[in-house]
């Protein structure tokens, strides 16, 4: 774990999740407790877009599901999500990269995120093309933030699979 007070990116995920805890509301049954969520903000997940329909591809999520086995799919989401937003939020600080955009491309394509996916896509072009200062990686942000906050909400349901502790 991080020292508590280590300097981190902040992202739009990050400042949703802050707002909904000061608002007094419960994502995902966390505890309303702001300066936990400031200390360890992957903790809480975050609230949907309402734009959901095009964000997942359930029927890539249920294929992953069924070559690795419903007991290990929450490990490798767990991993694809905590690498996601490290990746994303290095980003924001440093600019976005042909090689982060290409890595984030095949894993959010490999767990079911098809508009991050997208949007590695079109940013990876970008960058290949010498214009990685063009890619919006706060765009990235934001559909990774409603889509975590959708696929999260809805995995038990449409994959009969639950994260630990769910």
């Amino acid at each position: 774990m991080d020292p508590p007070f280590a300097a981190r990116p902040v992202t739009a995920c990050h400042l949703n999740r802050a707002e909904s805890l000061i608002h007094g509301e419960n994502p995902g049954g966390a505890p309303r407790n702001l300066v936990s969520f400031l200390l360890n903000p992957r903790a809480y997940p975050s609230g949907g877009t309402g734009q959901e329909a095009k964000v997942i591809d359930w029927t890539r999520a249920a294929e992953l599901r069924d070559e690795i086995g419903a007991d290990v799919f929450p490990e490798v989401l767990t991993m694809f999500l905590g690498d996601t937003e490290e990746a994303i939020g290095r980003m924001m600080q440093q600019g976005a990269s042909e090689h982060a955009l290409h890595d984030i491309k095949g894993s959010a394509m490999t767990v079911g995120f098809a508009e991050l996916a997208g949007l590695c896509q079109q940013g990876e072009s970008d960058a290949a093309r010498g214009q990685a200062h063009a890619v919006d990686v706060t765009a990235l942000d934001r559909s990774f933030c409603a889509a975590r906050a959708y696929f999260l909400q809805e995995m038990a349901a449409r994959l009969q699979v639950a994260m630990p502790g769910s």
